[in-house]
């Protein structure tokens, strides 16, 4: 039961970084994204 009630931190704590590199992940092109789009508006404007 030990092994048990070490594991399950453990794979909570994984999913947590699996999730937030997720989001991350989602999170960064999107910004690169709306930068670029912003950044070619603003050039086009002047």
């Amino acid at each position: 039961s030990i092994v048990d009630i070490d594991g399950i931190p453990r794979s909570v704590s994984g999913s947590l970084l699996y999730g937030n590199n997720i989001i991350s992940g989602a999170i960064v092109p999107t910004y690169t994204v709306i930068g670029l789009h912003f950044y070619r508006h603003e050039k086009h404007l002047d």
